[in-house]
């Protein structure tokens, strides 16, 4: 049998050699899992917490990089936000098993050792029985490294990583563009439930599978969930704006730090079709469905070129998916909410997919929602993305389903002996007249396509084989 370096080395050699097949067995294999615990999630920035959700001094949420490195965000009494390692420095224990919560001090239960929200050893109980030789600034609580992206707050744990800035590379683009330039805040809690399923399965699905929207969700579309068209709201198409040739359509980005996405539309995204939207008002019924005011509001958060863009997409109800490598993928809906004070909304889903075993992952669903936007806008939105994407929404009793078999399969005896082609749109180069940022750093290329996901595995198994 091949062990899991072999397999890395050939799908390498597949993606290098112009015919990528995936091997079943990438999805559940023990081994592959194993190694991931100890070169992937050490390295790699992951997403921990959003600004909003701690957003007074002593708040704190408990959150995971990976499977098992359990990690503390909390916003100290100076007002600064700082992660740790959810252990105890006296006999390892970790001492929070609460979400989210506010405190001063956290207390471990083992010994009742006592940390500031600041992450300093400030009480021991019996401390003459240390004798006076126990240094307490020694023994805080660990730190780990963070960085905070627009309100979005990323840890990681290797002390060498580059930079977040650098890590999201060219892709902060449209990034900032899905994120409104992180005009954004978390509503609610996060939504979490444990699926039996690989990660890898709804990552490699996320960013980078409009094709299976069709077939998968066809369903969703025959009791009209799907999202919105213009129509729908009793709009005209944009005057002079081309459709995509042969209908529902779009773009999908590959970048080469494994980050991936797209824009899934009706209409085409060319430069023709740009300067037409430019010179173009925004109906008043499109503030039906965003924010009113957006546009203005997000001046000097986004730059000319990406107002425009999102001008675009509110002009033509385009579909925006985003995937930051490894695990964290956003999308926005444009929908209808059936509520009578906002009858249409956008969904903004951030999603988290974590390793808990090998066929076995938390997903996390935070629901955001516009800063500028009023309650009931963000209620609304809230709503909808609990309808269309938590443990029994119409969309994920749709995919997990999938995502459940493929981890079965690629558990089984089978796993090493099935390749998957990934080859859709394989001749096909980029889109070098795209309007909006692409360079060999990202590259854009025509929906459907496995380009995004092959971008996926390339920097996986760099990451892997390094």
């Amino acid at each position: 049998m091949k062990d899991v370096y072999e397999i890395l080395e050939e799908l390498k050699s597949s993606i290098e050699g112009g015919y990528p097949e995936l091997p079943l067995s990438m999805y559940a294999s023990r081994e592959l899992f194993e190694l991931e615990m100890k070169k992937l999630w050490p390295r790699v920035w992951h997403f921990l917490a959003h600004e909003s959700e701690i957003p007074n001094e002593g708040d704190y949420v408990l959150r995971y990089i990976g499977p098992n490195v359990s990690v503390i965000v909390a916003k100290g009494d100076d007002g600064k936000i700082r992660a740790f390692l959810n252990v105890c420095r006296h006999r390892g224990r970790a001492f929070s098993k609460v979400d989210r919560g506010n405190a001063s001090f956290f207390r471990c239960p083992y010994h009742f050792w006592t940390y500031s929200n600041k992450g300093d050893l400030v009480g021991i109980p019996q401390d003459e029985t240390f004798s006076n030789v126990l240094d307490r600034s020694k023994y805080g609580l660990i730190p780990v490294r963070i960085e905070n992206y627009k309100g979005f707050i990323f840890g990681n744990l290797d002390g060498k990583a580059e930079s977040l800035e650098n890590y999201l590379g060219e892709f902060k683009w449209y990034l900032d563009l899905a994120i409104r330039g992180g005009d954004v805040e978390v509503y609610g809690n996060p939504i979490r439930w444990v699926v039996n399923m690989s990660w890898k399965a709804p990552v490699d699905n996320f960013g980078s599978d409009s094709y299976h929207i069709p077939f998968t969700h066809r369903s969703t579309y025959s009791i009209s969930a799907n999202p919105l068209k213009l129509e729908d709201v009793g709009l005209q198409p944009p005057e002079g704006v081309k459709k995509v040739p042969g209908g529902f359509s779009g773009y999908q980005f590959a970048s080469a730090k494994g980050h991936g996405g797209g824009i899934t539309s009706l209409y085409d995204i060319t430069q023709e079709n740009l300067d037409k939207i430019k010179e173009l008002p925004v109906p008043e019924k499109i503030y039906q469905i965003y924010p009113p005011g957006l546009l203005e509001h997000l001046k000097g958060k986004l730059s000319e070129d990406q107002l425009l863009a999102l001008k675009m997409e509110m002009l033509t109800l385009a579909i925006t998916r985003i995937r930051v490598f490894p695990n964290l993928a956003l999308i926005v809906h444009s929908l209808f909410s059936g509520e009578e004070r906002q009858k249409y909304v956008q969904d903004y889903l951030l999603r988290v997919w974590r390793p808990v075993d090998v066929d076995k992952t938390e997903v996390l669903t935070y629901c955001l929602v516009p800063k500028s936007a009023n309650e009931d806008y963000k209620r609304a939105s809230y709503r909808q993305c609990i309808f269309m994407q938590d443990a029994s929404g119409i969309l994920d009793v749709d995919d997990v389903e999938n995502w459940i078999m493929q981890t079965r399969m690629s558990a089984s005896v089978i796993g090493n002996n099935v390749k998957l082609p990934m080859v859709q749109r394989l001749k096909e180069g980029p889109v070098e007249d795209f309007p909006l940022p692409h360079s060999k750093e990202v590259q854009v290329f025509r929906e459907p396509a496995d380009k995004s996901s092959l971008a996926w595995w390339k920097r996986y198994v760099e990451i892997l084989l390094s």
